[in-house]
């Protein structure tokens, strides 16, 4: 595993930042390196969150219920507070953009 994949994986745990430069410092003495990791894997997360919410979106506009659409989120990865909080912002931008078609 890179230490990019290392520090997403530790921010999708709940880790924060202090965390995450502890646990990639202990398996790399190179600070230059851990930190240049994790500005990547902050970017990763960024991108992936972006995506995750437009295609959350198209599944509640294609009738995917809540439930649905969270399991499919965790199966992408994120950890069950972070899907149920990306479902909800999804669900209120499928919403919004209801109001905006009507």
């Amino acid at each position: 595993m890179s230490l990019v994949d290392k520090a997403v994986a530790l921010f999708r745990r709940g880790s924060n930042y202090l965390e995450v430069l502890d646990t990639l410092e202990a398996d790399l003495n190179d600070t230059l390196a851990v930190r240049a990791a994790i500005s990547e894997a902050q970017t990763t997360i960024e991108k992936q969150d972006k995506t995750a919410l437009e295609c959350a979106v198209l599944a509640f506009e294609q009738g995917e219920t809540f439930f649905g659409v969270a399991k499919k989120l965790q199966a992408c990865g994120f950890q069950g507070f972070d899907a149920d909080q990306m479902t909800r912002r999804a669900l209120v931008a499928f919403r919004e953009k209801q109001q905006e078609a009507s």
